[in-house]
């Protein structure tokens, strides 16, 4: 009879193992005083790489993992998980704000392939980390993966900081910083971009190929080559970015290519702002004032205070520190929302001064326009001093319709006097000696 009961009970649980899954655990832990010796489901007893703990993790599972530095290159293949880095605070209220070291995940051995962390199939949340030392992509996405990558540091990478190809992740606030390409390179992507610094990486900040891209809230600077880089059949949607002092363009178009920009402040960019497109509605073009060369959060005196639109594609509630987004009736443009406690007034008087100055240029360009006129007539070689006229003419057209920021539309008018000064000058010259 007893032999008959325990037939039983094998029997029952043999048929309930094959319509119910086992329970589990959805936390998995890593450390580096850890060892590889369990599922890694114990906090007090954790794994010691972060491979082990993926290979242990089932699908949904969060692997938290310690600071420290774990050299190893990850591999994550049809299995839906998150990466989380014990550096957060994940309440609502704040966004996410720093609370201990970041781990490092520096790909800098020989075991594993060029890329540092590789996502195949999977949807896959990876926040809070360093990730470094890739001879090909920091962070690659690839094979329909999606996900957020949020509040990580990705730096020193041969190839781009991140390589999304054929996936649609979210790239949400992370510092992506001296890699050896493109700080984000999309390639059959559907990725949206907000909140990211991106900056003095070895070609452009974002370049896109047969993509479809939303770019909003970013802060992209000093990169090498241009900043934003548009090609072969990309449609991009670029909003409330700033993007300036690249050395070739700010933004650059090829012909296949095509982007929608505006409320942007594109600046200083050294083989000029645009190539291909033009600004658009609500952009501007102005030193952001910067708190310093290093330190990318805005001052209370930056013309990019207040001046973005709020109806952004995928503007995010939060800015890349976790402070609320809008802090003021209307977003800032850039990576950070200014937390001035006052907001920079236009003081009563320079509605006015902005207005006599723009009627001052307005006459500067009349004079040039006569002194052009006598040049052409004596057959002179004009072109330089065109060219001064032409740039004037531009900063002049901007200053007009930026007279909802009277401070801006003033320091323009201004810069468009001295450059119809320096025309009138080249022409005065040319004419004097002829």
């Amino acid at each position: 009879m007893r032999k008959f009961a325990v037939g039983i009970i094998i029997s029952v649980f043999i048929i309930t193992s094959l319509y119910y899954e086992p329970v589990r655990s959805s936390a998995r832990y890593v450390a580096t005083i850890g060892s590889n010796s369990s599922d890694c489901s114990d906090a007090s007893i954790p794994c010691l790489t972060i491979q082990y703990a993926i290979n242990q993790a089932l699908t949904e599972d969060t692997i938290y993992v310690a600071p420290g530095t774990y050299k190893e290159k990850l591999s994550i293949t049809n299995k839906n998980l998150t990466l989380l880095g014990f550096f957060f605070d994940t309440s609502a209220s704040s966004g996410g704000t720093a609370t201990n070291a970041r781990p490092i995940i520096d790909g800098a051995v020989i075991v594993g392939g060029p890329d540092v962390v590789l996502v195949k199939g999977s949807v896959v949340n990876i926040r809070g980390f360093i990730i470094t030392g890739g001879t090909g992509c920091g962070l690659k996405y690839m094979t329909n993966s999606s996900g957020t990558i949020k509040d990580n540091l990705i730096y020193g990478n041969l190839n781009n900081g991140i390589c999304v190809d054929g996936s649609n992740p979210t790239i949400d606030s992370n510092t992506i910083t001296g890699n050896g390409w493109h700080g984000i390179q999309n390639n059959n992507a559907s990725t949206t971009i907000v909140n990211n610094i991106i900056t003095g990486n070895g070609w452009s900040g974002i370049g896109n190929d047969w993509s479809e891209i939303i770019v909003t809230n970013n802060t992209i600077t000093n990169n090498t080559y241009h900043g934003i880089h548009v090609a072969n059949h990309s449609t991009l949607t670029v909003t409330n970015n700033i993007i300036v002092s690249n050395q070739q363009n700010g933004i650059y178009v090829t012909s296949e290519g095509t982007s929608t920009n505006t409320y942007n402040d594109v600046w200083n960019n050294g083989a000029g702002n645009y190539s291909g497109p033009s600004a658009g509605i609500g952009s501007i073009s102005a030193d952001p004032d910067f708190a310093s060369a290093t330190d990318l959060h805005l001052q209370c005196t930056s013309p990019a205070l207040d001046v973005g639109n709020n109806a952004a594609p995928a503007i995010p509630p939060f800015d890349k520190d976790g402070n609320p987004r809008i802090r003021n009736v209307t977003v800032d443009m850039g990576a950070y929302e200014a937390q001035c406690v006052k907001r920079p007034t236009n003081p009563p008087s320079i509605k006015p001064l902005a207005r006599t100055n723009l009627t001052k240029a307005r006459r500067l360009l009349s004079s040039a326009d006569d002194l052009l006129a006598q040049a052409k007539m004596k057959g002179l070689d004009t072109g330089a001093c065109e060219n001064l006229m032409e740039e004037a003419k531009s900063v002049l057209e901007e200053a007009k319709v930026a007279m909802y920021n009277p401070i801006y539309a003033n320091n323009l008018a201004l810069k468009a006097m001295q450059k119809m000064q320096e025309a009138i000058d080249c022409l005065t010259s040319l004419l004097g000696g002829a």
